[in-house]
């Protein structure tokens, strides 16, 4: 299964096809927890508040990839699409410190 996890960006828009869509943390992790997830494709900010700039408590895209670190249930790969520079720092540092290496998605965001 490839793993699109964005609130909002449509996946088929940014052609990626055939992916499953989720929008939150928790439907995320639920299918990391299946073993099923081939490639996950995440995006930092989950909501609009996030995407102003705005802590609202609620957990992000770094959030599972924390929980991915803490349970050591990693796909095959692990792609990265956030426009929030910050956010995207953080998870490109846990997805390099896991695999060596980083991936680059196949398509354009």
């Amino acid at each position: 299964m490839f793993l699109w996890l964005d609130d909002i960006r449509d996946p088929a828009q940014c052609g990626a096809i055939g992916v499953t869509w989720v929008k939150t943390y928790d439907e995320a992790v639920d299918l990391l927890k299946t073993g099923n997830v081939i490639i996950a494709d995440l995006d930092h900010d989950l909501n609009i508040q996030q995407t102003l700039g705005l802590t609202d408590g609620n957990k992000t895209g770094y959030d599972v990839i924390v929980w991915m670190e803490e349970h050591n249930i990693w796909p095959e790969k692990v792609l990265i699409h956030s426009q929030n520079p910050s956010g995207k720092y953080k998870m490109l540092q846990a997805v390099q410190r896991h695999y060596g290496k980083l991936f680059q998605p196949p398509f354009r965001v």
